[in-house]
């Protein structure tokens, strides 16, 4: 006997595992079209009524600000959408016009979810640039970054930050937006003169969580005080300065080691690992692995940020990102790797799209960033 459907049965989303009930048509919480005539397609590429292209790797791309002249301060922070939300583009659905689409971000005509104004962002400053996803699996992007470029061309003086909110901390994508900003503008003050970036690079990351510490918020159940982590990269004629708190990673990408990673993880499997009590094999077999030992907000450990001064030398590159990504690669084996796969000669912003795409179609399940900056005849050899 075949057993009856109860009607009031839930069912998880087969994209963000939220529940729905039988005979819904749409996901409440990401949009995702549901039952057997789901098409299956990325909410985030434009549909066949749409006017706008693609880009080949199949990713919906944001404009990127155009150069600014040499000596200029270009500042570019992508988490600010540039128009109101649902107004400025066709329902990725059914091709409805922004005007049919309601101020939540639901089509009146087929009652699909649109991406939010954050689900894929890009800055294209030529020789440095960045990307950030909301990926494949969560409902918003928690992920944030600021690329900025500083004085005249010529110095490619540069300060990029990247910050992954806590997703089990309330208010995570504003604390990661917020914390980015602070950091930026305390670092790009420093980068346009004579002061010390590793002493800058401190005291960034204290603005930043006395930012992310000022934000207003709600108790909500078990969720902790919005949260995030940080790492960032200021860069000038002679010296670059990296510095973190938390899991985002930062690389360089040249010789004379082909690729080095600049940053320790702030986990509780790196520090398994560096007390002796596991290996590193055991320690991220452990579901406690990703845990941060340290991040930026109210409560966070009273500790300084950790900084990497790096000196010039030959041409290269540095690359900053969230877990999204190395998560996916996660030695500097499977980055090397990794990075080996792409198209020699890829401009930075042809790397970090094709890196971030590499993390979706591996699974796209946490937000995805990727900063990748050219440093010229710079090399990563710390002090």
């Amino acid at each position: 006997m075949t057993d009856q459907l109860d009607p009031n049965a839930t069912l998880p989303c087969p994209r963000c595992g939220a529940p729905f009930e039988l005979g819904d048509l749409f996901c409440e919480a990401c949009g995702e079209q549901l039952g057997a005539e789901a098409a299956d397609t990325d909410p985030l590429a434009a549909p066949a009524a749409a006017s706008a292209t693609l880009p080949s790797d199949g990713v919906a791309a944001t404009p990127s600000p155009a150069d600014t002249p040499a000596g200029s301060s270009d500042r570019s922070s992508p988490t600010a959408p540039a128009g109101p939300f649902g107004r400025t583009a066709p329902c990725v659905g059914c091709g409805a016009p922004p005007a049919d689409i309601e101020t939540d971000g639901y089509c009146t005509v087929c009652g699909l979810l649109q991406p939010g104004p954050r689900d894929h962002l890009e800055v294209d400053l030529g020789w440095a640039a960045g990307v950030t996803d909301r990926g494949l699996h969560h409902p918003h992007n928690e992920d944030a970054f600021h690329l900025e470029r500083v004085g005249p061309d010529a110095d490619r003086g540069i300060v990029a930050v990247v910050c992954d909110g806590v997703s089990s901390s309330v208010h995570a994508e504003e604390a990661a937006e917020t914390a980015s900003a602070a950091a930026a503008t305390m670092l790009a003050a420093v980068v346009a003169g004579p002061g010390s970036l590793a002493d800058a690079t401190v005291h960034a990351v204290d603005a930043a969580n006395r930012a992310v510490t000022a934000l207003p918020w709600t108790a909500a159940g078990n969720m902790a005080s919005p949260s995030c982590t940080l790492v960032s990269a200021a860069c000038r004629v002679g010296e670059v300065v990296v510095g973190w708190v938390g899991d985002s990673r930062v690389y360089w990408l040249g010789p004379p080691d082909g690729i080095r990673q600049l940053t320790v993880d702030d986990s509780w499997a790196e520090a398994q690992v560096e007390a002796g009590r596991m290996t590193e094999e055991e320690a991220d077999a452990d579901p406690r692995s990703h845990a941060i030992t340290r991040w930026v907000g109210a409560d966070a450990p009273a500790l300084d940020a950790q900084v990497v001064t790096v000196v010039p030398g030959p041409a290269g590159r540095l690359l900053l990102c969230s877990d999204g990504l190395w998560n996916y690669a996660p030695t500097v084996k499977d980055m090397a790797d990794l990075l080996a796969r792409q198209t020699y000669g890829a401009t930075p912003i042809e790397l970090a799209r094709s890196l971030t795409q590499f993390a979706r179609q591996s699974g796209g399940h946490d937000n995805i960033t990727v900063v990748v900056i050219e440093l010229g005849d710079r090399v990563a050899q710390e002090q």
